[in-house]
């Protein structure tokens, strides 16, 4: 399974998954302009994702191990330096994700907020797509324009809404459906 969703929702859900429900989960920080899950994790130098696309055609079971960051149970590939290279081998992600299927019963990815040809690539390989916004008109505006971007691929089938910190919100749940459409 390949799930999508915010870094501290994507974060805690994966830690769940692998810690509470002893799930086999792998953690991909897909943000490449701004991941915060190395930082956030306290992950220090370790490979990244773009290492592993860099070295896509190369990457195997051995490679893989040396690459992957480990949190307790959680399996991580961060973002990296945030310095993506010109012409990074988007195509490799599919190699990625054949290893991550390969080891893991749940692999959740963070994308961050463009439609990049490397979320648009990971959108269309996932199988449900959480798009998280918060009851506020801005991120509402946004949420409902990701979802027509969303609906343009084909892919609104596949999504879920999630709304964060409502607790402070006298916005309703059919409200909010309706903005974001």
């Amino acid at each position: 399974r390949r799930v999508l969703f915010r870094s501290t929702i994507a974060m805690s859900t994966s830690c769940a998954l692998a810690e509470e429900l002893d799930v086999k989960t792998l953690l991909l920080d897909c943000d490449l302009t701004a991941g915060t899950i190395q930082f956030l994790l306290k992950l220090g130098s370790t490979a990244s994702l773009v290492d592993a696309l860099a070295h896509a055609d190369a990457l195997d079971e051995d490679l893989w191990r040396q690459m992957v960051a480990k949190w307790d149970k959680l399996d991580i590939l961060h973002a990296g330096e945030l310095n993506t290279p010109p012409g990074m081998d988007v195509p490799g992600i599919g190699r990625v994700l054949s290893l991550a299927r390969a080891q893991y019963e749940v692999t959740c990815a963070d994308l961050g907020s463009h439609f990049d040809p490397l979320s648009v690539a990971l959108l269309r390989e996932s199988r449900r797509i959480f798009l998280v916004t918060t009851a506020e008109l801005a991120p509402l505006h946004l949420a409902k324009v990701r979802m027509r971007r969303l609906t343009d691929l084909g892919l609104s089938e596949r999504v879920s809404l999630l709304l964060n910190r409502k607790t402070h919100s006298a916005v309703t749940d059919a409200e909010v459906e309706k903005a974001v459409g």
